[in-house]
């Protein structure tokens, strides 16, 4: 099954518990993303494509909106010891001024490990994370934990090429 981003996927804000609200309130304020997380490897698959990651949060209005960031884990992690939290300014709950954007960057803390074969057994796999404001969602992202996939999405630090390195010892 190949993922694609989506509005109609099951929103977890706690204000909107229904699915057809939520899927509209997505769908009319925001957007609703759905990533593959590699679960194959385990841990290290999850820690590496999930800790640090920073997601844009943007104010659609014409004025500033308090925001609030909820993570919500899969019973699979959360039976293990694992959490996940906002970590950058102002945390999990800030202001966003008027036609502005903030990142968002996420603290994944790693419990026991998981391994595919729970992965594959378990009733859900996702890990939400909603942003809303003033009873309404703005932006949720869905990341699909994958016992099939090894490589993670992520973009590569910067490698320094030979040349750059020599100019950095020359100066």
């Amino acid at each position: 099954m190949p993922y694609t981003t989506t509005n109609t996927a099951p929103i977890a804000m706690s204000a909107l518990r229904t699915r057809s609200r939520a899927t509209r309130v997505a769908s009319t304020f925001g957007r609703a993303t759905v990533r593959p997380v590699p679960g194959a490897i385990g841990a290290l698959g999850i820690v590496g494509a999930m800790d640090g990651l920073e997601i844009e949060v943007t104010n659609p209005f014409s004025r500033a909106v308090s925001v609030l960031v909820e993570c919500a884990l899969p019973a699979v992690l959360v039976e293990r010891g694992w959490s996940m939290r906002a970590t950058s300014y102002g945390a999990a709950s800030f202001v966003v001024p008027s036609w502005c954007s903030r990142p968002v960057r996420l603290a994944l803390a790693p419990g026991r490990q998981v391994w595919p074969a729970a992965l594959a057994e378990a009733d859900s796999r996702d890990v939400v994370v909603s942003i809303g404001s003033e009873r309404r969602i703005l932006q949720v992202e869905i990341f699909r934990l994958d016992p099939d996939r090894v490589a993670i999405d992520r973009p590569a630090p910067a490698i320094p090429t030979e040349p750059d390195r020599q100019q950095e010892f020359v100066a």
